[in-house]
């Protein structure tokens, strides 16, 4: 099977999940593959419908992995890598890992925010940009990330990663979550002091973090005391073990 390294360069939004490009910057990425790949992709239905617009395949021409009979609702399409190196990278995978990107942000007691590279190709352009359109049989134009709709409703121009509306929303209702952890009268003040003070970082959020501008998701979120335990034993835990089969707290989501 030929392979083929092909380093090339894209284009980037001058802001995260922007859709205006960037006249001095560019991003550079290298594939290191097959050159031609063998693709399936899901055609309309009857209704002109397509159910999956995302590759349903990729494999190498020579890999035995794709020389299944391609399904019937499905076209098979073949990638020149060296033609279309980008659609290969995204499809087939690019040869280094993105980076991540450290940004100093937020109060001073509180952890940096670490990103990936926006400059990265998996975060600059849009995954499904790189398919195939079935529908005109050519190879679609690569298009700049953008952000998910919020899931609740938001002032126009805001979006689920850079907006206040939804910050708000999901401080809320972690403060709801945890009204029992300081309500009962028989709790020891020593078992409620801590959830005491991670109650009003949770309301001094918006304050602490208004550097961010509407760049809400570099916000770090601040860990419940049980999450904050279990975290510091893993850091114990490391000093004599791999850490295999522990389980990380995580900073909550948009998406929890």
């Amino acid at each position: 099977m030929a392979k083929i390294t092909k380093t090339f360069l894209f284009p980037v939004p001058e802001q995260y999940c922007g859709d205006v490009q960037d006249d001095t910057e560019v991003g550079i990425a290298t594939y290191n593959g097959p050159r031609y790949l063998r693709t399936r992709w899901v055609q309309p239905d009857a209704n002109g419908v397509i159910y999956d617009d995302w590759t349903q395949g990729c494999w190498g021409v020579d890999d035995p992995s794709g020389f299944m009979p391609c399904p019937v609702d499905c076209v098979e399409v073949i990638l020149d890598a060296e033609q279309y190196p980008m659609h290969a990278a995204m499809l087939y995978g690019s040869a280094y890992e993105p980076d991540r990107v450290e940004v100093v942000v937020g109060p001073e007691s509180e952890p940096n925010a670490e990103i990936a590279d926006p400059y990265n190709l998996f975060e600059a352009i849009e995954p499904r940009s790189c398919g195939y359109d079935v529908v005109n049989r050519v190879w679609k134009t690569p298009q700049f990330r953008s952000d998910w709709e919020a899931d609740i409703e938001v002032p126009e121009g805001e979006t689920e990663r850079f907006s206040w509306t939804v910050v708000r929303n999901l401080r809320n209702a972690m403060l709801s979550e945890c009204d029992h952890r300081v309500s009962a009268s028989d709790i020891p003040d020593s078992v409620k002091q801590p959830w005491l003070d991670y109650r009003q970082k949770l309301r001094d959020l918006p304050a602490d973090w208004a550097d961010v501008g509407n760049s809400t998701y570099l916000i770090q979120w601040p860990f419940d005391p049980e999450a904050a335990v279990n975290f510091q034993n893993c850091i114990e835990r490391k000093k004599i073990d791999d850490l295999e089969g522990i389980q990380w707290p995580q900073r909550p989501t948009y998406d929890d």
